[in-house]
This record gives structure tokens, sequence and C-alpha cells, in this order.
């Protein structure tokens, strides 16, 4: 697959989802049920997760998904093609692990997930 965040590749994740999801700016039910919808968009909500990367691949994607925007490029599912899209990421998780000397391979490595919400 291909990820990328502003043009700059990412390695593809563990694993990544997403919601189908419709934007309406009003939605309500009249008297005999009958919904009344004005729906503005679609929008796809992503969750990327990774898993056991090393600390600099952390620290390295950390730093392009804490702009404030940044372009998204991924494999769409739904649509079976590759597309960018304009998004943000809030509330990046990481969870760390040491592995002591004489391991192999040795230093900090961490799992991380995060999600991808489009403008």
């Amino acid at each position: 697959m291909k990820f990328a965040v502003d043009g700059t590749a990412i390695p593809d994740p563990k694993e990544f989802s997403g919601v189908d999801s419709d934007l309406d700016v009003s939605a309500e039910r009249t008297a005999d049920g009958l919904l009344h919808r004005d729906k503005v968009a679609e929008k796809l909500p992503l969750e990327i997760g990774y898993r056991v990367i090393d600390i600099k691949m952390l620290s390295f994607i950390m730093q392009l998904i804490k702009r404030e925007k940044f372009a998204f490029t991924f494999f769409d599912p739904g649509t079976a093609a590759v597309r960018t899209i304009t998004a943000y990421s809030n509330n990046r998780t990481w969870n760390c692990v040491w592995l002591p000397e004489g391991e192999l391979p040795e230093g900090w490595y961490a799992d991380l997930s995060f999600p991808v919400i489009e403008y």
C-alpha cells in the first residue's frame, strides 16, 4: 500500500480502519416518522496503528502528523484506489518499551496509534 503525509512516505501501518460517515447539518423526523436530512458531505475518519516500530520512526511519524493540517495519502478499500485527503490528527497514543543491551535489536520500541480526521 502507499501511505504518505504531505507527500512524505511513511511505512505501511500494521493496521488501519475507517468509518464511512455522513455529515448532516440537520436531521429531524416528522410526526409520521419520515426522516428529513440535510446531508452536506461524506467523510472517512481513519484509525492508523503501528506495532513495534523503533523510536526514530515513532518520532518521524509524530512530527509529520502534529501539524495543524496535512495531506494524507492512503489506499481506500471502499473505492479500491489511492486517495489524498486534507486532514488533522489528535489524541495520538504511543506505548514504549526498552529492549536492554545484549538483546537484538536493542533500544526503545513503540506501538503508535492515531486518528486521521478529514477536514
